[in-house]
């Protein structure tokens, strides 16, 4: 069944992007005020963020939804948060409210699963900078109808600040009478050797001082790169009636695990939990699900903790069906590529009967089911019979909407709404679907659907927008496949795919909404720029989704190809497991290969018009984090091939990232060896780690390359930036190093966004184009 419709729907997706081909033409924006003015333009469209389905009005079989989605304020240079209300009548029509700007304090806001309760959790940042000033934490606890009560978590005293999304909860109790929720684990005060009275009599005999004396400046191990605020977490529950404050933990029988992602068990008889394994450091655990951890169930009653299914995997996503009858969880392999193919997990709860619903897949061909590749599960991800669980999955180059029957472990591919290509699923709930949905020249909107599961899944959703959805006029796109040329020795000459996006020529408004006539242009005749962009990681991948810095590009007349290089997910475990001791060798050479096939294809079809006239003569390359170390070694491996490169955060020198990464185990089985804790590196490692590295062919790099890195980056330090930098500089490379004080891993804030974007198309501008700012 996965294999038919993937063969549709691929079929479909080529047909799609040849006709927008017809469409366009790339405008060149060469000053900086034009370049601002495009990021400005882009950056004006919402992204969501989540929804969620509302309890239904009484007596009425309209849906109700909250959207919330974000934009950048380009004037205050801050992300607002704007939510509405978006109702679906019985008829199909859409009723919603003008947005409003969220609460920027809201932490968290969940309602009952039947009932009408809802509780907003505020996160009210601490003024001032010393040790005794503490966030606080506040409850607003409403009804459908009005305003209830607030609760001061802070005041309780019993815990630190509490998780947000990353690794926390904030779940209502089946009988609506608590809150489930993870916090810091509450420690000592800490107090100086000095303090006048750290010793005294007096101050040791308080009820609730406890103290750490002379400890304020030891190291505590947290959960790494943009999580460093996470260390120990506990579970809380709290009583709305009577306001108590509960940690499940206190005594000590959850001793070396670190629990996350609750939710309540059947009848609120316990909780079931992800716990990972304390180990000698902790290692980064964002973008990473292989770390070693493990389901458990925390009994009430009994006050025992047990492990449910394997203590030695890797896990995620607990989710109780609504029948509370029936657990299901995700699980894949404690080691190995930092995300990978992933099993589904079913366990029948009576029982404690276990099995697999969806089991790897090693390899996919270029059309068959290549295995799940999600992050988590979806919250709510049931049907309502019970039978069927919804979620997102990577498939190849595009996200798509995953059903899977339980009983009879069939899974199918859902529709998507008109337009998108890609789409992510963000509530499921009395089997209406809320999804985010978008393509490469689509910015991200919120549609619903209703699913039948008496009938075929893969029967067409009717789709409603709950947010705008615009179309890119100006943009086009097409996904492109390739045979890797350098074979791996155990598997072979693997499939990867890239994605062309390009400006086409536009007689109208550059963006309209959907319905709006659409009139036929003519592809420009000048030969196009084309930007290489592999992606980071390097194990995810480039999907047909709406990205703002590429549509970005586009407008200001490049071509991007994004390449989902040999380790990227969503075309089977072993293409993954493929690049593990082939970087800097078999990614790079399919990223060659693609720019190579792109432009090929590019000059034997002038006549066709289904891709356009690209110019091998103006290549540049772009990159960030992994993609960033495969842009190094395309300028170092390949001299003279590229008139400039961009690379953000980029992994330069693997020796010296072991010990500065919040992941020192990616450089190892990156490179192909094994990594255990007690690892010390020797000198057999330090240089196979040197030949894989990027700046080992620094002395041959002779094209313009701007570096940007962030200072507070956890997972590449940006030491491995400056590395480059320096080398080029010494060799009279022209480089640029953009130091961004206040960003981590991904550079995400609005003022580094924006900026960075001008800087870098300023540069591919000059080096490129050979066209000035002032120009």
């Amino acid at each position: 069944r996965f294999s038919s419709l993937l063969f549709a729907s691929q079929k479909a997706e080529v047909a799609g992007s040849q006709s927008l081909s017809l469409m366009m033409k790339p405008s060149s924006v060469k000053s900086a005020k034009e370049v601002a003015q495009v990021y400005s333009d882009l950056a004006a469209y919402p992204v969501p963020q989540s929804a969620q389905l509302l309890p239904q009005y009484p007596f009425s079989d309209a849906i109700r939804t909250r959207c919330a989605y974000q934009v950048q304020d380009l004037a205050s240079q801050k992300n607002r948060t704007l939510v509405k209300t978006a109702v679906v009548l019985p008829t199909g029509d859409l009723v919603d409210s003008d947005p409003v700007l969220r609460d920027p304090t809201t932490l968290w806001d969940v309602y009952c699963s039947v009932g009408d309760h809802r509780a907003v959790l505020l996160k009210l940042k601490a003024e001032g900078s010393g040790s005794d000033n503490a966030d606080k934490f506040i409850v607003h606890v409403y009804n459908e109808s009005r305003f209830i009560k607030s609760i001061d978590l802070s005041e309780k005293a019993k815990h630190g600040a509490v998780y947000g999304p990353e690794l926390g909860a904030c779940q209502w109790s089946y009988n609506e009478g608590h809150l489930l929720y993870v916090a810091e684990k509450k420690q000592p005060k800490n107090a100086s050797y000095f303090a006048a009275d750290t010793f005294s009599e007096e101050s040791a005999g308080k009820p609730g001082e406890a103290k750490s004396v002379g400890k304020q400046y030891d190291s505590v191990e947290h959960f790494g790169e943009q999580l460093s605020e996470y260390k120990r977490p506990v579970l809380c529950t709290l009583d709305v009636d009577s306001e108590v404050v509960t940690v499940l933990d206190d005594g000590g029988i959850l001793d070396g695990v670190l629990p996350t992602e609750p939710c309540w068990a059947p009848d609120d008889a316990g909780v079931v939990f992800v716990g990972y394994k304390e180990l000698p450091y902790q290692l980064g655990v964002i973008y990473c699900n292989q770390r070693p951890s493990a389901i458990y169930y925390l009994d009430f009653r009994s006050g025992e903790c047990a492990v449910i299914g394997h203590d030695t995997r890797a896990v995620s996503s607990p989710r109780f069906s609504p029948c509370q009858t029936q657990l299901v969880w995700l699980q894949n392999e404690p080691s190995g590529p930092h995300k990978q193919c992933r099993r589904l997990i079913w366990c029948d709860w009576a029982t404690k009967d276990i099995r697999f619903i969806i089991d790897f897949v090693n390899q996919a061909g270029s059309a068959g089911f290549p295995g799940i590749y999600a992050d988590s599960l979806p919250s709510r991800c049931w049907s309502s019979n019970c039978r069927t669980v919804v979620l997102s999955s990577i498939n190849r180059s595009k996200d798509c909407l995953l059903a899977i029957d339980v009983k009879t472990k069939i899974g199918e591919l859902l529709s998507l709404p008109p337009d998108a290509s890609s789409a992510k699923v963000l509530d499921f709930h009395r089997d209406w679907l809320v999804v985010e949905a978008s393509a490469p020249n689509v910015p991200p909107f919120i549609a619903a659907g209703f699913i039948d599961a008496s009938k075929p899944l893969t029967s067409n959703i009717k789709w409603t927008c709950l947010t705008d959805c615009f179309k890119l006029n100006d943009i086009a796109w097409r996904v492109k496949q390739h045979t890797a040329k350098l074979a791996h020795p155990e598997f072979g000459n693997q499939l990867f795919e890239s994605i062309l996006v390009w400006p086409v020529d536009s007689s109208k408004k550059k963006d309209s909404k959907k319905g709006d006539e659409e009139k036929p242009a003519a592809i420009t005749e000048l030969p196009l720029p084309l930007i290489a962009f592999p992606h980071g990681g390097p194990n995810t991948s480039f999907t047909a989704t709406y990205m703002r810095y590429v549509c970005g590009l586009a407008r200001c007349g490049y071509a991007v190809l994004m390449i989902n290089y040999r380790g990227s997910l969503g075309f089977g475990k072993s293409t993954v497991d493929s690049l593990l001791g082939g970087i800097g060798e078999r990614d790079v050479s399919d990223c060659i290969q693609a720019v190579e096939e792109t432009l090929a294809e590019s000059a034997s079809s002038a006549d066709n018009s289904a891709l356009p006239r690209l110019d091998g003569e103006k290549l540049a390359a772009f990159g960030g984090s992994h993609g960033g170390f495969l842009g190094g070694h395309l300028i170092g491996q390949r001299p003279g091939m590229f008139k400039a490169a961009v690379l953000r955060n980029p992994v330069i020198n693997l020796a010296t990232m072991v010990g500065g990464s919040d992941i020192p185990d990616w450089v190892y089985e990156q490179s192909g060896l094994p990594f255990s804790h007690d690892r010390l590196l020797d000198a057999e490692t330090l240089a196979l780690l040197w030949s894989k590295s990027p700046l080992s062919h620094a002395s041959k790099v002779n094209t313009p390359t701007l570096v940007a890195v962030g200072l507070k980056d956890l997972r590449v330090p940006p030491q491995q930036g400056r590395e480059l930098y320096r080398a080029l500089r010494a060799r009279n490379v022209p480089t640029r190093l953009l130091v961004c004080p206040d960003d981590c891993h991904p550079m995400s804030s609005v003022p580094v966004q924006s900026s960075v974007f001008v800087d870098i198309v300023l540069w591919f501008n000059r080096h490129v184009m050979g066209v000035t700012e002032e120009a």
